[in-house]
């Protein structure tokens, strides 16, 4: 029995409708916006790895190993790649990024599969949800379809890298359909399914905190035509509130906070509060398919005028102004538009209070979800005037197919590095990240002249970039040139760089310079900025052997060598320490594994053998000798002495 006032359920007043039963004979309107988006997306399954994917997936070697895993699972999401600390926690798309790795050989294909089917489940979602709050069958399809097709988009789901965002939204509308199908049933709890979904949204993305206050939303507009009882629907929230609280508590404990070396900087020039008042329309303008769309979009904050603030600032206002009209109308148009809202307020309050700028397409991801239900819900508030019903059904329709019709030739950029860099520089040609992101990748490859090139066009857009002479440290590196390393890293520190590459590469040079006690403070700061971090601990280990402490230095690298067991440097640096501290066998173990990472390694193949003989392995040693002796680096004749002392003649 229903309570006398109550409101039936969306189901009930679905059935009553004229023409019900055939629309139940119909395909479900989410089905149909799942299939859309896989199969918009499927011609990216053929791409490679871009981008941030070589850094956090393709070249990350802690994901290549259960105990690396582990550490991975409650660490900072960048630290466990290499990079600076992030203050960010995302245990989720590490366990995925492992799963997909080990399953696929670490080819990116499953990897683009995966994200194709975590949209095509947002996709389906986000017009289940528009049904389930009331729209038409073909207004919620209409809704999940432009959700599907929307070409800003293409950044969260062809990126690898961008699954973040998709996986939270995922988990976080199935949480929110749970939750309101349980409530329509008259449930007195929301179950388990609801908080399970929401806590892996949370395990994906920090952007999945406002839940709560998207479901309290719910429950006031959903007590439209009868007394809202707030007793019972603070009950209601309390398992949400719960899941929320103990993410923020393992947050805490196993992720410290950023140390954003530009951000006091930016915030005296103002650059948070301009940047929230101008997000706002410029994530607005992402809904639109015929805008820009590009990857590492600029907000030129410091540069805004006045009007173009105030305007900005007017807009936000009038959109709120709406948004509590709404809620207090307890219209079915509020829920969507509060998800929008309360999803975008992570981003702005990082924005707001950290003085460095988040924007981008894939942090619209979620809140575009609220958007697409949004225009559902408007469709269906229009039943009352079927001309006008119609006109909105046919503008969604043609949002929809133009969203479709944009996306496709925005997808082949994620083909390879080159295109995508060189799209960015098409679509914004003041984007300096595409050409210093490009030159990094160069610098990499040993193409030095060309990382030059790219440099030198990055610093003509942009001289104080702080990964021109990052990059340029690189390039210094790899020619060994410790003094040019240290300069240019020093600079980049110096200008604001919120990385932790250049740190790594001050701390090597100061090593190769043989300023041992500044490379140890060095290390010992960027201990501090990234605690546990396995590159940090292998240099650190490595200072510890150059300066002669091997028994301390033993323990450093063998803990960062099982994180990072396919470091040939690191391998034979244990190898050396473990010499230093007695251990024979350790020893033979380091040095063989590091001729079999990198079986061009000279002086590794030279240490094994002395290893052998230290053994009693003779035959062994004649064997490490003989692979030494075949490398180009034999000419300064160590192996060839190490085989006449050995009695096994010249090669």
């Amino acid at each position: 029995r229903q309570r006398r006032g109550a409101r039936p359920s969306p189901a009930a007043r679905r059935a009553a409708r004229p023409g019900a039963a055939r629309a139940g004979r119909m395909p479900h309107p989410g089905l149909w916006a799942a299939l859309a988006a896989f199969v918009l997306y499927a011609p990216s399954f053929g791409y490679g790895f871009v981008w941030d994917d070589h850094q956090l997936v393709e070249q990350n070697a802690l994901l290549r190993s259960v105990a690396g895993l582990r550490h991975a699972l409650v660490s900072d999401f960048w630290v466990t790649s290499g990079a600076d600390a992030s203050g960010l926690w995302r245990p989720l798309i590490s366990f995925s990024y492992w799963l997909d790795g080990t399953l696929s050989q670490w080819t990116p294909g499953l990897f683009r599969v995966m994200n194709a089917l975590a949209h095509a489940a947002a996709s389906g979602l986000t017009a289940t949800l528009a049904l389930a709050a009331g729209a038409p069958a073909w207004a919620a399809g209409l809704a999940g379809l432009l959700f599907a097709a929307m070409p800003a988009h293409v950044e969260s789901v062809a990126w690898i890298s961008g699954r973040t965002d998709v996986y939270c939204a995922a988990f976080f509308l199935l949480a929110l359909l749970l939750d309101r199908r349980a409530r329509a049933r008259g449930k007195r709890w929301p179950g388990v399914g609801a908080p399970l979904a929401l806590a892996l949204a949370l395990l994906a993305k920090e952007t999945a905190l406002p839940f709560v206050a998207v479901v309290a939303a719910a429950e006031w507009t959903g007590a439209r035509g009868r007394r809202f009882d707030l007793r019972d629907s603070a009950r209601w929230l309390i398992p949400y509130l719960a899941v929320s609280l103990a993410h923020l508590g393992l947050h805490a404990a196993w992720v410290s906070a950023p140390h954003p070396a530009g951000a006091g900087a930016l915030a005296a020039q103002g650059v948070g509060p301009k940047a929230v008042a101008l997000m706002f329309p410029a994530y607005l303008s992402f809904a639109w398919p015929w805008t820009t769309h590009t990857p590492a979009v600029t907000l030129e904050a410091g540069r805004a005028g006045g009007a173009a603030l105030a305007g900005a600032l007017a807009l936000h206002l009038a959109f709120l102004a709406a948004l509590v009209t709404l809620l207090a109308r307890r219209a079915a148009g509020a829920v969507p538009l509060a998800l929008f809202w309360l999803t975008l307020l992570p981003t702005l309050a990082v924005n707001l209070t950290h003085g460095y700028l988040l924007f981008a397409e894939r942090f619209f991801y979620l809140p575009s979800a609220g958007l697409a239900w949004a225009a559902a819900a408007g469709a269906a508030a229009l039943r009352a005037r079927p001309a006008l019903q119609r006109a909105a059904g046919g503008a969604l329709g043609v949002l929809a197919l133009g969203s479709a019709l944009a996306l496709v030739p925005l997808l082949p950029a994620w083909r390879s590095d080159p295109e995508l860099f060189q799209a960015m520089a098409r679509a914004a040609p003041r984007n300096a990240m595409a050409r210093t992101q490009w030159a990094r990748l160069l610098a990499l490859q040993g193409r030095e002249a060309e990382a030059a090139r790219e440099l030198d066009a990055a610093a003509a857009l942009d001289p104080l970039r702080p990964e021109v002479p990052s990059v340029r440290a690189i390039l210094h590196f790899r020619r060994g040139e410790w003094g040019g390393t240290l300069a240019e890293s020093e600079r980049a520190i110096v200008l604001g760089s919120t990385q932790n590459e250049p740190r790594l590469l001050r701390a090597t040079a100061l090593l190769g310079l043989g300023r041992l006690d500044e490379a140890g403070r060095a290390l010992a700061e960027l201990r501090v900025r990234t605690p546990a971090n396995p590159a940090v601990e292998s240099l650190y280990g490595q200072y510890l052997l150059q300066a002669g402490r091997a028994a301390e230095a033993y323990p450093v690298l063998e803990r960062a060598a099982r994180l990072l067991p396919a470091d040939a440097d690191l391998a034979y640096a244990l190898g050396l320490a473990a010499v230093g501290a007695g251990r024979t066998v350790a020893a033979r173990d380091g040095f063989q594994r590091a001729g079999q990472l990198n079986p061009a390694h000279y002086d590794g193949w030279l240490k094994l053998a002395e290893a052998d003989v230290a053994l009693g392995d003779r035959a062994g040693a004649r064997a490490a000798l003989a692979r030494a002796a075949a490398l180009p680096d034999a000419r300064d004749g160590r192996a060839a002495e190490a085989l006449m002392r050995l009695g096994g003649g010249a090669p």
